[in-house]
């Protein structure tokens, strides 16, 4: 499914005259050398050429270790990728507590996939104890970032909170909003 989604994404980029990304013009003996002196972003790459088997075989360890080592210096699609891995046990052994450390530090940095799927570990209580205003909170962040998804989840996590978690969860988000303008638009 992954690989139909790559190359379904190769010929929207070409049809419109768009560079595809840099993963789907490179080989990973090219990424490698970059890889391997630390550049988060060959790092990052090879996980994701691992992770789908774009040009190489599919490997989920192989690609938990290049995000981790991209994750570590920062990298939020990494840090995100890592969180995805740890939560769906793919790579590594399934933690839900490690999903939720790669989840924060991505949505720290404003990734909205992230914000939303912490707020989806907090009010499932995966990694995290349950907490509906805190997920809430997330929710409304990842959907002020343009996450279409976070809708869904807002509006039926909505209806199980009180109004007092609901105002809760709205002044949190206000909050996290005020403390980080750029990323939260």
């Amino acid at each position: 499914m992954r690989k139909v989604f790559v190359a379904l994404l190769m010929v929207v980029a070409s049809a419109a005259l768009v560079p595809a990304p840099a993963f789907a013009q490179a080989f990973p003996a090219d990424l490698l050398p970059e890889a391997e002196k630390g550049d988060a972003g060959a790092q990052y790459e090879l996980g994701f050429m691992h992770a789908i088997g774009w040009r190489v075989a599919q490997d989920y360890a192989e690609a938990a270790r290049w995000y981790g080592m991209a994750a570590e210096q920062g990298h939020a699609w990494a840090q995100y990728s890592l969180g995805r891995m740890y939560e769906d046990g793919q790579g590594v052994a399934r933690d839900y507590a490690e999903a939720v450390k790669w989840y924060g530090k991505a949505a720290r940095q404003g990734d909205a996939r992230a914000q939303c799927d912490l707020g989806n570990m907090y009010s499932g209580g995966r990694g995290v104890a349950r907490d509906g205003a805190y997920a809430l909170m997330w929710f409304n962040i990842a959907w002020a970032n343009g996450y279409k998804d976070a809708r869904e989840a807002r509006e039926e996590l909505s209806r199980s909170l009180s109004p007092d978690q609901i105002a809760e969860a709205q002044k949190l988000s206000r909050e996290w909003m005020e403390k980080h303008p750029a990323k939260a638009q």
